[in-house]
């Protein structure tokens, strides 16, 4: 892994070596400060010596601007993020390589169930535990069209007011359509959020987070 961080740019070290991060431990290879929490996003950092002292490793921290680096390490690169589960357990996860940015969760998580709003609303993704760092989501939307006819449902980061930016979706009358999306993130009061609508509130659209990018 590569790191790189304030000190040390003009000469980075690059090593390859198998990193675990234990939760219950504060430093390299652990928690940055404090303890692990219920419900919450974590940055993962991978941290380096310049000096070449101390070996790779990684750590998390619930900074998404900078770990507090343990002593002997002065530099680091964000790699990701994660979260906990409200029994402070870690989510499941997969994360594709460092280039892709992307991050699927081993389980849908629910956002969303029978929205049936005509304006647009926002819909907080702080349960799937989707990070401050995301750029987008991907969902699967179940838009649910009742007997009166096609109904439609649009999708777009709520700071967005532009109608190429939204994400739209079709069901025929009494038909239940089911797609898998990726709709741009905003923040709302720091917590990353979406925004939707259906064009009928006879029609029903749910949603479930299933992964995100990172704006790595």
């Amino acid at each position: 892994s590569n790191a790189g961080g304030e000190q040390g740019l003009n000469n980075p070290v690059s090593s390859t070596v198998a990193v675990t991060v234990n939760t219950a431990i504060n430093g390299a290879g652990g928690l940055d400060v404090g303890t692990i929490a219920a419900s919450t996003s974590y940055a993962v950092y991978v941290i380096g010596d310049s000096r070449g002292f101390n070996a790779g490793s990684a750590i998390m921290s619930l900074s998404f601007v900078k770990p507090s680096l343990p002593l002997g390490y002065d530099v680091w690169r964000f790699a990701g993020a994660v979260a906990t589960d409200g029994s402070s357990h870690l989510l499941d996860f997969t994360s594709l390589p460092a280039n892709s940015r992307t991050t699927f969760l081993g389980a849908a998580v629910s956002v969303l169930s029978a929205g049936n709003s005509a304006t647009f609303v926002n819909v907080s993704l702080a349960a799937a535990g989707v990070p401050v760092t995301a750029t987008a989501v991907y969902l699967t939307a179940t838009l649910t069209s009742d007997a009166g006819g096609v109904r439609t449902a649009g999708l777009k980061a709520p700071s967005s007011s532009s109608a190429a930016g939204q994400v739209l979706l079709t069901s025929p009358a009494s038909t239940v359509t089911v797609s898998t999306v990726l709709v741009p993130v905003s923040l709302v009061t720091g917590v990353p959020n979406i925004a939707y609508l259906v064009s009928n509130t006879a029609a029903a659209l749910s949603l479930s987070v299933t992964g995100f990018v990172n704006a790595l």
